[in-house]
């Protein structure tokens, strides 16, 4: 069964209003943000799939067990002095957290 890539990203784009160009596009954005167990969730595919698929298409394949950076390691990579100067709602949009984890971290961790 051959899997029509092309047809794929266009349901992509349409589904969660992207507007990626080609398909190398879109990997390079979601490969960072995903794994490639919830890529084959959201694809409906499996993950070797996924994975000879990022191989086909030259993108850099993490090691097995890799961390992609959770909300936590965004927030603790930006310096202190700069967390305290973004507002609550500014440093959630940044990590991609609701309001109240960012306050939750600012108690727990500072700034």
């Amino acid at each position: 069964m051959t899997i029509n890539w092309q047809e794929m990203l266009e349901t992509y784009n349409e589904k969660f209003t992207t507007q990626y160009q080609d398909e190398k596009e879109m990997w390079n954005v979601l490969y960072p943000r995903f794994s490639c167990h919830e890529l084959a969730q959201i694809f409906g595919v499996c993950n070797m799939t996924i994975l000879e698929r990022l191989r086909k298409k030259g993108i850099k394949i993490e090691p097995r067990g890799h961390r992609h950076p959770t909300k936590l390691d965004k927030f603790r990579a930006i310096p202190r002095n700069v967390r305290g100067m973004l507002s609550v709602e500014e440093l959630a949009r940044v990590i991609g957290a609701s309001p109240g984890t960012v306050v939750y971290y600012r108690i727990k961790y500072g700034g």
